[in-house]
């Protein structure tokens, strides 16, 4: 079936407007949802309801945040900073995610979100989506402390490396349980 242009249109501002909310290069929420009500006045409200969904979904996110690190305050820490934006996946465009066998590190991290969202509610089920994440690791190099901005599956691979100089690819393939996910994406994802 054929798309109308309107549909068309939709779905790519949609999509635009979940990279520039998720990549924190929105101008502003004012901005955004300034552009949102023109487009709601022309369009209609069914137009943009999706759209403002993920706005809400930031300042809920946000909120989220702060109650989360007030968890932490209150009970173990995993040692590493972590944020998560819990996003409805009916407001968001589908994201490609893969299988990942998180190191010890970051399996803690996540292993402790799910403990404080499981205070918060029993009846949602959190999918974590990798291929979104950024990781900033401090990469220690004779000397020199590198931080190093990386997405979660660089990041994953690269966190190997703590426990082993060298790495096989086969070896690589077995710690990730990556059979869907290509040498070539980690690395240069």
């Amino acid at each position: 079936m054929l798309k109308r242009p309107t549909d068309l249109f939709a779905e790519f501002s949609r999509k635009k407007l979940s990279r520039r909310l998720l990549s924190d290069k929105s101008a502003n929420d004012d901005h955004e949802r300034l552009i949102l009500t023109k487009l709601k006045q022309q369009c209609g409200g069914q137009f943009t309801s999706k759209m403002e969904g993920m706005l809400i979904d930031l300042t809920l996110a946000k909120e989220n945040q702060n109650n989360f690190q007030e968890y932490l305050s209150n009970n173990s820490s995993p040692g590493i900073d972590l944020t998560v934006t819990v996003l409805t996946s009916g407001f968001w465009p589908s994201y490609k995610s893969c299988d990942l066998s998180l190191p010890v590190e970051m399996a803690k991290c996540v292993q402790v979100f799910n403990e404080f969202y499981q205070t918060k509610t029993k009846h949602r089920k959190l999918t974590w989506t990798y291929s979104l994440g950024t990781c900033n690791v401090n990469g220690k190099f004779d000397s020199k402390t590198i931080e190093l901005i990386l997405g979660t599956y660089q990041a994953a691979v690269l966190l190997l490396f703590n426990s082993s100089d060298r790495l096989s690819y086969s070896c690589w393939k077995t710690y990730m349980h990556s059979v869907s996910i290509s040498g070539s994406y980690c690395l240069h994802e």
